[in-house]
């Protein structure tokens, strides 16, 4: 028994089977690539609530026309580009607290601004609804879908999965 079990009061026995197994779904390759794929989904079910509904917007709505909906779908790669330029898929700042959300946030507002600002410069009349629509309920599932993704994995923690094997080296009195 090591003198840190022993200030910590666990028996050989249990520090063999309270140990961290291996999972598929710990490897940062593969959680990387499912927060890509959740914002990628959550960000096309936002378009469609905002094409569906863009008519409850108080601006003017003409037809959707078909280069609107590829320029949408140009936005959404965007938005995702820049969901990476800001670090919003770092993981090792993933379990930040509000950093993580904040990341998102300040991405998803360069979006915005950025699509706001080539349509002004293009002179192309993008729907306001639409673009309203769009980054009022992306923004919010993405920070929805980020709120329950960290609450899964505070679950899984309690329960002893997905954790991360750490050693403790020192002395006592550090």
């Amino acid at each position: 028994m090591t003198t840190f079990e022993a200030l910590v009061g666990i028996q050989p026995q249990q520090r063999e089977q309270s140990r961290a197994t291996y999972h598929w779904f710990a490897d940062s390759s593969v959680q990387a690539l499912f927060l890509r794929a959740t914002d990628l989904l959550v960000l096309m079910a936002a378009t469609a609530v905002a094409v569906l509904s863009r008519g409850v917007m108080p601006f003017k709505n003409g037809e959707l026309l078909p280069e609107t909906l590829i320029l949408t779908l140009l936005v959404i790669a965007g938005w995702i580009v820049t969901l990476t330029g800001f670090g919003a898929y770092d993981l090792r700042r993933l379990r930040a607290g509000a950093i993580e959300y904040k990341r998102v946030v300040m991405a998803s507002m360069a979006a915005a601004s950025g699509l706001g600002i080539t349509c002004y410069l293009l002179g192309y009349e993008y729907p306001r609804g639409l673009f309203v629509l769009l980054f009022t309920i992306g923004l919010s599932l993405l920070l929805l879908s980020r709120y329950l993704r960290r609450r899964t994995l505070q679950s899984l923690h309690r329960k002893g999965r997905l954790l991360t094997p750490v050693v403790v080296a020192g002395d006592s009195q550090h």
